[in-house]
């Protein structure tokens, strides 16, 4: 950890860009699918320059036997020379598993035909949960304050504010489903709704967790074919993590959200 606190400090000695020519950029994390996650940025203002480096933080309930495999970003941030890997190992403290990562910017996005644009996200690429399903968040916390560790953004050597939000997991459509099994994302109204998307009816199971792992909701869904909107019970009130796992013939979808307060 205090390795790349030092690198920090050498990027903003030498800085010459303001950091009021510069945006915010905030952080989030998609579910993809049930293993599968992908890392966006989303800066407030337009951008080309020098995307120095970047911390950000995974945290997950150590009583969930998944753990993460490499990050793999994309082209585009890989021609930036943007690669996210730990720093370190995971580390347990608690009832949660941390794993911080990092990463350094070796050109600009000027000089590889990329910009940023207000307001629209940018993806970094995704990682992929291995062993088993986890509550996979993007965190600040006390772990993370005391660790060097929340989530930091330099961009032209200059550290810039960011925050980490919230975003819906991406929705499926009608062909990405097969035959088997089913797809689940959580849908942005008010209440518990989810979406599900299935090649056949299914006769479904469902629990609603709270963070500290408590049953608050649980019931049964008939499934027709194809997608169809859900409400499920257990409200999900309080700022924190939730899980909701739905099950049927065997398969099972496990669904992070985040409630920010």
């Amino acid at each position: 950890m205090r390795r790349f606190r030092l690198l920090f400090g050498a990027f903003v000695l030498s800085a010459t860009t303001s950091a009021q020519d510069l945006p915010a950029v905030d952080i989030t994390l998609v579910q993809l699918q049930s293993n599968r996650y992908e890392v966006r940025l989303r800066p407030d203002g337009d951008f080309n320059g020098f995307f120095s480096s970047i911390v950000f933080t995974f945290r997950w309930s150590t009583s969930m036997a998944g753990t993460l495999a490499e990050f793999d970003p994309t082209p585009a941030m890989l021609s930036l020379g943007i690669y996210p890997a730990i720093s370190g190992d995971e580390v347990v403290s608690g009832a949660y598993t941390y794993a911080p990562f990092v990463a350094f910017g070796a050109s600009s996005l000027m000089a590889n035909g990329q910009s940023w644009t207000a307001g629209q996200e940018v993806s970094m690429g995704t990682i992929d949960v291995i062993g088993g399903p986890v509550d996979l968040a993007l965190v600040e916390d006390a772990w993370t304050a005391v660790n060097n560790a929340d989530y930091y953004v330099s961009l032209g050597g200059v550290s810039v504010p960011g925050e980490i939000y919230f975003s819906s997991p991406t929705f499926m459509d009608e062909l990405s489903i097969g035959p088997d099994g089913f797809q689940v994302a959580r849908l942005d109204r008010p209440g518990n709704w989810v979406r599900i998307g299935t090649g056949r009816a299914l006769d479904m199971h469902y629990e609603v967790v709270d963070a500290v792992g408590r049953s608050i909701g649980q019931g049964r869904l008939l499934v027709p074919e194809g997608l169809s909107d859900h409400r499920l019970n257990g409200e999900l009130n309080a700022a924190g993590t939730y899980l909701v796992r739905l099950r049927s013939d065997g398969s099972e979808q496990v669904l992070r959200t985040i409630i920010m307060e």
